[in-house]
């Protein structure tokens, strides 16, 4: 448990922004089968998200948020967006607090203010998904190899994050049938691993034994692997992620 502990610790640079995301949540039927489209809203959704601190006071239940942001994020039209907003109401990850408003000849309005429920608001907890988190950094989320991913690919880069447990990472095993666990086929999830592969976040370090059932195994560039520490490219400024390269 210490090792974890110190694990996670050591993936943050000082300073480093990031968001928690229950790792329980990832595996329950609310998130495996919402839409990726949906999925990538969220995560962006949570990006707004701050605790209170020293930024000051906690803005859950007054996160402007709007479907173009949605859109935005997930490369999708304005309605899709919307679409996708209303089930991650539908299944209770967010609500809405404060209705935007849209004022046409003035050409302007106000986005709607949401809460984030795995996140506590003023005078109530979150909805308790046990204290095992998934941090992703704000940086990673912002490259520009990131937002080029296809929805599905962001949705399995997060199912293989989440499969990292601190010491694992060069021995995560993963296989086209593995993404129906994160509520993808066999096909989608093996264009997404190629995804991965090119834009960098991970490398293949041992090939499939179908003859055995045995998966490919991978190691995910932004953590530290058999004692090693990250992938230069992770630690540098976050437009490392940019080049496009396979490391």
């Amino acid at each position: 448990m210490k090792r974890r502990k110190k694990a996670s610790a050591g993936r943050h640079g000082h300073g480093e922004r990031f968001i928690m995301v229950p790792r329980a949540l990832l595996t329950h039927p609310y998130w495996t089968q919402l839409p990726a489209t949906a999925r990538v809203i969220f995560i962006d959704m949570c990006m707004i998200h701050h605790h209170g601190g020293k930024r000051g006071p906690s803005n859950n239940g007054q996160i402007g948020y709007g479907c173009a942001a949605g859109a935005k994020a997930a490369n999708v039209s304005v309605s899709t967006a919307n679409r996708m907003l209303e089930k991650l109401r539908e299944v209770g990850l967010v609500k809405v607090e404060k209705k935007g408003v849209f004022k046409v000849k003035a050409g302007k309005g106000r986005a709607t203010e949401w809460e984030i429920t795995i996140y506590p608001i003023a005078g109530r907890p979150p909805i308790s998904w046990g204290e095992s988190k998934l941090h992703i950094e704000h940086r990673l989320l912002d490259s520009t190899a990131y937002k080029g991913l296809s929805n599905p690919a962001k949705c399995i880069l997060i199912e293989l994050m989440r499969r990292y447990d601190g010491g694992n990472n060069g021995h995560i095993s993963f296989g086209g049938p593995d993404g129906a666990h994160a509520g993808f086929s066999a096909d989608v999830t093996g264009r997404a691993l190629v995804e991965l592969q090119r834009a960098g976040f991970i490398i293949q370090t041992a090939p499939a034994v179908p003859y055995l059932g045995h998966p490919r195994k991978w190691r995910l560039t932004m953590y530290a692997a058999d004692s090693r520490p990250a992938t230069e490219r992770l630690h540098a400024r976050p437009k490392a992620y940019d080049t496009g390269k396979i490391i």
